[in-house]
């Protein structure tokens, strides 16, 4: 049965992280995701764990594409992993080197490359949809129409769905761009001062996301004047980032890269106080 019946009258505001990491390139979105709730499942398609050695509780499965002139496989072995993580199994029955438990949080690392993988399957299986370049042994596949794009946006849409559904904390990170003004040119640039995702067509996708947060390395608030920028993300909307946004108990706009530490100042904020005369009895 597909149908999910609830009584949301008594579902907590927050029960699970639904996460989308938007920054630049090397901005620290595998690191901010790796303060997660341990053990950790990185499905590593940007091919980068390895900034990662020596974090305890946190595992890699990083899927990559044969040559080019071979069949894409990353996206489907991807889904086999997914399929097994439906049957709620351990890390262990992924890898047999891992320990016998279930991970607590996933993480797409990244959404963007994912969907390449997905792309590339796309065209590799469908030549309506392709236009081939061959040279001696190798061959090269492009997007021949706007099929090639809609066949990409469906299947990775239909794989975040999936990873929602899980029974963990899910995070996906992907790469940020200047929005663009409608006066912009190739041979010009007009931006609007705004940041998007890329590529734009992936703005659909922050839709299924309770929380949007956009990670940037700035100068420390404590010494404005330092040339020394540290991390920091956002999770307020202001004008630059009008779709940032999050479901925790959170007041201030920016906070330090720590998940745990924010997931406990949320548990913090929202635990009921006892009005003063109660508590006051209580102790007595």
């Amino acid at each position: 049965m597909s149908i999910e019946f609830q009584s949301l009258e008594t579902v907590k505001p927050f029960q699970k992280l639904q996460l989308l990491e938007i920054a630049k390139e090397k901005a620290g979105k595998s690191w901010l995701a790796a303060t997660a709730p341990k053990p950790i499942l990185f499905f590593d398609t940007d091919l980068r764990a390895g900034s990662l050695a020596g974090r305890e509780g946190v595992f890699a499965a990083t899927l990559r594409d044969p040559a080019p002139h071979l069949q894409p496989t990353a996206f489907n072995e991807m889904l086999d992993l997914i399929t097994k993580l439906e049957k709620e199994c351990t890390l262990k029955d992924l890898n047999p080197s891992w320990p016998a438990v279930k991970p607590a949080t996933i993480v797409d690392d990244s959404i963007s490359t994912t969907a390449k993988c997905a792309g590339r399957y796309a065209l590799y299986t469908n030549t309506d949809i392709r236009r081939r370049l061959s040279f001696g042994n190798w061959s090269v596949d492009f997007a021949k129409n706007f099929d090639a794009w809609n066949a990409e946006m469906t299947t990775i849409e239909s794989l975040v769905l999936r990873l929602l559904a899980l029974p963990y904390h899910f995070i996906a990170t992907i790469h940020e761009s200047e929005e663009e003004s409608e006066d912009s040119s190739p041979e010009k640039k007009r931006f609007t001062g705004k940041i998007g995702v890329f590529p734009a067509r992936y703005q659909l996708l922050l839709k299924y996301f309770n929380d949007v947060w956009h990670l940037e390395n700035a100068p420390d608030p404590l010494n404005p004047s330092s040339t020394i920028y540290v991390p920091r993300v956002q999770v307020r909307p202001d004008y630059r980032c009008p779709w940032a946004v999050t479901t925790l108990n959170l007041t201030e706009q920016y906070q330090k890269p720590d998940i745990a530490a924010m997931l406990a100042k949320h548990n913090s904020n929202v635990i009921p106080k006892l009005p003063q005369s109660v508590s006051s009895n209580t102790t007595n």
